[in-house]
């Protein structure tokens, strides 16, 4: 059992088997080198507020460590100060390299009395310095195997002055390649991130009403923000002259954004398992030491990183409460949930095991732990939106299986309707038999569905003539199912009964409707407004009726319209008393014409302004048309209505039927 922790340990560790530095001095000329980089860790000659040449070795100071730190002296954290070691290296070592990562906050490096690198600018007025936080890889060639290695650090700005990490030597080639490995596996972790951010916010834009989803892109794409100024400092490597402070605002902010998101996240993914005051708690001490790093000097806010701790201690509790009671629940994939857990757990408890030195946990094995609970749960996520998106393409083959039941039965439904477009046509005359009464006359029948709920009624019986144009309630199938019922009682009124006057027949026809309806269960107030004619061609002498309906006459050689009009009262239940149809008796003349019509021609919308057609714009286009013959009427009045309609939706049956005598 001890083997294997010690194995971890060492995988875990940055330190290898590395000598430490005491008092001032470490040895590495038995070293190799080729195979290893060494921590310069451990007890440096350090002199307090003092520049290179005045540099006094009477104290030491341990490294990496901070010198305002009570271990350390607790000198002011503002100022200057002078670290030194003396190393020896082997004598086939010519070519070494320093890796320096992380300073507060501006540094000069000297071998023996030289000075060989200045990163920002060190001094001991804090208006003569300028920070540089990015990290460096600074070769060295000593002319010596023992030689002394100076750094003056200067720092006016973080609450922490010195070394926060540890000085790192090695063969230079080596050191190159080591960088370029980590900046490649921070390149992958934070590319990674990113490229899952778009991709999210892709699947976003898919699926809008998800907001998991939308945290959880927000999380991504600034938390591969954050890592980019950490370890190997990738944002850096691109731009090394960024503002200290600024990158420094922007290093906090996004860590607390990110644990903010994180925590949402989490929130709207399990709502029913969300403990809502322990996500409230994390996020209001998040935005408090969010306001600080906005508005406070970097001295007062780094102190966020001390807090950070407490919110990290409830985000632990409250995440392994929150996917105790996931796992629990069995509503997720538990194998992911339990995998992110671990993963997380394995994380946050390596983070603070280095943050209390304990022991130094190597950045990439970080890095690649952290890269993996943020996949885990993507896939959490990817499972979920899964299910949706299998649930989604069901319901999809549903819905088509159903189009194509419904293309089906609306095939069946539009032969059935067809047919009765064809039973509809045995009760309206043809043009031969409307030719056969009237010579000269015309009908312009436009249904607004296949079948119609208008009619026209062409009969002759004992020498008389009985025409009519009729609109039953509704249109379509019902509108034609009712004008079936009207017919038929209009027939039965003058056939079987024998009714020679038009309000006689309009006055049974009414009853037998009422009848008619009167037998379902259900109250039906549907019935039909129509203009009844009976005409005498030896007396030409007409009688006529009508409900609701009109009827227009225009002599011959009038440029006049006589309009008579029916009662206001259909046939059907519409009236509590039904009162009897008034008769029109009007003497005609050869050239005379007659119009009966339904509603529908003026009252379709149209026009550029979409308005209806009304009365008065037909009689004003049946007068301009009189000097034509009454067969050319049809296309004259079908072309003024099909104009008139342009792109609007035909709203009505239209049925306009036209004589002469």
């Amino acid at each position: 059992m001890r083997r294997p922790l010690i194995i971890l340990l060492i995988i875990l560790s940055n330190t290898l088997l590395a000598q430490n530095v005491i008092d001032g001095y470490i040895d590495l000329s038995k070293e190799e080198f080729q195979d290893q980089t060494y921590a310069l860790d451990g007890t440096w000659l350090f002199s307090w507020n003092t520049d290179f040449e005045t540099f006094n070795s009477n104290q030491t100071s341990v490294v990496p460590g901070f010198w305002n730190s009570e271990q350390n002296g607790n000198f002011p954290t503002f100022g200057q100060a002078c670290y030194r070691i003396k190393i020896k290296v082997p004598k086939t070592q010519t070519k070494l390299s320093l890796r320096i990562n992380n300073i507060h906050n501006s540094y000069r490096v000297y071998i023996n009395d030289s000075l060989i690198h200045e990163h920002g600018k060190t001094n001991k007025l804090e208006q003569e310095q300028i920070a540089n936080w990015s990290p460096f890889l600074l070769p060295i060639r000593p002319k010596d195997t023992t030689f002394n290695l100076t750094f003056v650090i200067a720092n006016f700005g973080h609450r922490n002055s010195g070394f926060a990490s540890s000085i790192f030597i090695g063969d230079y080639e080596k050191m190159i390649k080591d960088r370029e490995f980590y900046m490649a596996i921070d390149a992958i972790i934070i590319g990674g991130l990113l490229v899952l951010g778009f991709f999210l916010l892709g699947m976003y834009l898919l699926w809008k009403r998800d907001q998991p989803l939308l945290y959880f892109l927000g999380f991504s794409l600034v938390f591969g923000l954050w890592m980019s100024f950490r370890d190997e400092k990738v944002f850096f490597s691109t731009w090394n002259s960024f503002d200290w402070e600024l990158a420094l605002r922007i290093e906090y902010s996004a860590m607390i954004i990110a644990a903010s998101l994180f925590i949402l996240y989490i929130a709207k993914l399990f709502p029913r398992q969300n403990i809502a005051f322990m996500q409230y708690a994390v996020l209001i001490i998040n935005s408090i030491a969010l306001l600080l790093i906005l508005f406070f000097p970097p001295e007062i806010f780094t102190y966020v990183a001390v807090t950070n701790i407490i919110t990290l201690v409830i985000a632990m509790v409250y995440i392994m409460l929150v996917f105790t009671q996931v796992i629990k629940s069995k509503e997720f994939d538990n194998t992911f949930t339990s995998i992110s857990l671990m993963l997380l757990y394995t994380f946050l408890s390596l983070k603070v095991i280095n943050f209390l030195d304990i022991i130094a946990i190597n950045n990439t094995i970080l890095d690649i732990i952290t890269l993996l609970f943020v996949l885990s749960m993507a896939l959490i996520f990817a499972n979920r939106f899964s299910g949706i998106f299998n649930s989604t393409l069901a319901l999809k083959d549903k819905a088509e299986q159903q189009q194509r039941d419904l293309k089906v039965k609306n095939k069946e439904i539009l032969a059935s309707i067809q047919y009765a477009k064809h039973l509809q046509s045995t009760i309206l005359p043809t043009a031969a038999e409307i030719n056969a009464n009237f010579e000269k006359a015309f009908i312009f029948f436009e249904p607004k569905d296949i079948v119609s709920g208008d009619f026209y009624w062409v009969e002759r019986h004992n020498n008389l003539i009985y025409f009519a144009v009729a609109d039953c309630t509704g249109h379509g199938v019902p509108g034609a199912m009712v004008s079936f019922v009207c017919s038929n009682a209009l027939t039965r009124a003058i056939s079987e009964e024998k009714l020679l006057q038009p309000d006689e027949v309009l006055d049974r026809t009414r009853a037998i409707v009422m009848q008619q309806f009167s037998t379902s269960e259900v109250s039906l107030n549907d019935g039909m407004d129509i203009s009844l004619g009976i005409y005498n061609p030896s007396s030409k002498t007409l009688e006529w009726a009508g409900a609701n309906n009109p009827i227009w006459v225009v002599k011959k050689q009038s440029n006049s319209i006589l309009e008579y009009r029916g009662n206001k009262q259909p046939i059907g239940n519409y009236v509590t008393t039904p009162q009897p149809f008034d008769k029109h008796k009007l003497e005609l003349q050869e050239g005379d014409r007659l119009y009966l019509f339904s509603d529908g021609y003026i009252d379709q919308f149209g026009g550029k302004d979409g308005k209806k057609f009304k009365s008065n714009n037909l009689k004003k286009l049946i007068l301009s048309i009189q000097e034509q013959p009454i067969d050319q009427h049809l296309a004259v009045l079908s072309k003024a209505f099909y104009d008139w309609q342009g792109e609007f939706e035909q709203i009505d049956d239209v049925c306009v039927l036209g004589i002469e005598i």
